[in-house]
Parts: C-alpha cells; sequence; structure tokens
C-alpha cells in the first residue's frame, strides 16, 4: 500500500522523460543549493566575517532592487538570444557568483557579490519559465510548471535543517 502511494506521488511530482525531467532535475539542485546558501549565508557573514547584521540586511536590499532593475534588460537578452542559452550562462555566473562570497573580507565586497549574485538569480524564475514553455508546449506547460514548484519546494525543504545547532 505504502509504495503504491510512494510510486503515485514520484509519478505525479517527477516530469516525464526527456526535457521536462531534465529541468526538473535542474530546479531541485537550484533549490538544493540555494537552501543550503540561504539557511547558512547570514550567519557566516554575521558571526564569520564580522559584517553587522544591519549592514547585511542593507546589503541585502541594495542587492534585490539591483535583481530588480536588471530583470528587464536580462529577459530582453533572452527574447534575443533564446532562454536556454541566457540561463545557461546565467547559472554559469551564478556559480561563480557564488563562489566569489568565500573572496568576501568586508561590507563593500559583500554588497558587490549579493549585487552580482541578485542580478542572475532574479530573473532565473522567469527564464526557466519561459524555457518550460519553449520545451514542453502548452498542452503539457501548467502541469510541467506544477511539477518544477514541487521539486523547487522539496528542494528547500530538504535543507530545512542544515543548521540546527542554531535553533537552540
Amino acid at each position: 500500500m505504502l509504495t503504491a502511494v510512494l510510486r503515485e506521488w514520484f509519478r505525479e511530482t517527477l516530469p516525464a522523460a526527456g526535457n521536462a525531467r531534465r529541468l526538473g532535475v535542474l530546479t531541485l539542485i537550484q533549490s538544493l543549493g540555494l537552501g543550503v546558501f540561504l539557511t547558512s549565508s547570514a550567519v557566516f557573514f554575521t558571526r564569520t566575517i564580522g559584517i553587522p547584521a544591519q549592514r547585511v540586511g542593507l546589503a541585502l536590499s541594495v542587492a534585490g532592487l539591483c535583481g530588480l532593475v536588471c530583470t528587464v534588460p536580462i529577459g530582453r537578452l533572452a527574447d534575443r538570444l533564446g532562454a536556454g542559452r541566457v540561463l545557461t550562462v546565467n547559472f554559469l555566473l551564478a556559480a561563480v557568483s557564488f563562489t566569489a562570497y568565500c573572496l568576501v573580507d568586508g561590507f563593500a565586497a559583500f554588497l558587490a557579490v549579493a549585487c552580482a549574485i541578485a542580478v542572475l538569480e532574479t530573473p532565473a524564475g522567469a527564464l526557466q519559465a519561459s524555457l518550460t514553455d519553449a520545451l514542453v508546449g502548452e498542452a503539457e506547460r501548467v502541469r510541467v510548471s506544477a511539477q518544477m514548484r514541487s521539486l523547487f519546494n522539496l528542494g528547500f525543504l530538504g535543507c530545512r535543517d542544515t543548521l540546527p545547532h542554531l535553533q537552540r
């Protein structure tokens, strides 16, 4: 009985083989990485690097504004070059940018890296939606988009206990 329920859950949650499944795996990997980062980054920047919490909040607010402002130009670039190409470059640059956090030693560097990441992360969802639409077509768009959201949430759920020692 339990195996039948699990089998049905996997069938409903995982996209069909092919492009949709590859997008699903990409979504799950992205959410796992982002979830681990989000659960530990504030502690790293305040306790390890020593940036005051207020300045971390200020930098993340400025970064969010940068991401918002750059969403339309990146969308236009995706219209010209294709969402797949732009998303691929976007994820590669985001990986480099997240790695650059290792070099952060003060507020200015933190602000620069946070802005770069926000510029790359903010339009990623729209780029993925555009790519999903192009790869799976209109008939499967809603189902695959719902599966992607489920996989994204599943990735974050897997990160909820990343730092259990901080819950004291």
